[in-house]
């Protein structure tokens, strides 16, 4: 099962993650079922209610959704205030224009699922109904990367969790190693947008 928030993946040309236009959401659903058929151990995630599925990418259009900052590409940086949906808060980001920066084509797809119930959870804080009442877990956002591993979240991420449901986060507290670690990485990261 794939929540509708993952569907800006498939359906949005104008957003800045892991595109899957060239996918579709079915074909890509098969393919994480066919994994699931041999595989079916999902890895734990940040929390209690997040795991993760690291399928290989089969899809040569799908590209990584992030490229190393350079002293020869640093200089393209571009920054502004970001919101994911309507009803959360912009936060400053920086990022990369694809146009100009070329990104690698994926090795892996991480497919970050959320338990029911932390869905419904979610969509109350949201005010929006819930109506899937059969997965257990679902798909909420696919990051194509080069490794098999969780990479860390963005630091704005890590804060809009500590946040609460009510900001459009999980309700995580926030971990300071963890945050550490996500500073590291996204120093010397951007994404592609």
């Amino acid at each position: 099962m794939t929540d509708k928030f993952a569907f800006r993946q498939f359906d949005d040309p104008s957003y800045v993650g892991s595109n899957l236009r060239s996918v579709g959401k079915e074909v890509f659903l098969s393919h994480v079922r066919d994994h699931l058929k041999e595989n079916p151990e999902l890895t734990p995630g940040y929390a209690p209610f997040c795991k993760h599925i690291f399928v290989k990418n089969i899809f040569p259009s799908v590209s990584v959704g992030e490229v190393m900052i350079t002293p020869e590409n640093e200089h393209l940086l571009k920054t502004g205030y970001v919101s994911r949906r309507p009803e959360e808060l912009p936060v400053l980001k920086r990022w990369f224009p694809k146009e100009q920066v070329a990104a690698q084509s994926a090795l892996w797809l991480d497919c970050i699922l959320y338990s029911r119930e932390q869905i419904i959870k979610e969509y109350a804080a949201m005010n929006e109904e819930f109506t899937d009442i059969y997965a257990d877990w679902s798909v909420i956002a696919i990051k194509a990367q080069l490794a098999s591993i969780e990479l860390p979240m963005d630091p704005i991420t890590i804060l809009r969790n500590a946040l609460g449901v009510e900001e459009g986060g999980s309700g995580v507290p926030l971990d300071r190693k963890a945050y550490a670690a996500s500073v590291e990485y996204w120093s010397a990261h951007a994404p592609l947008v």
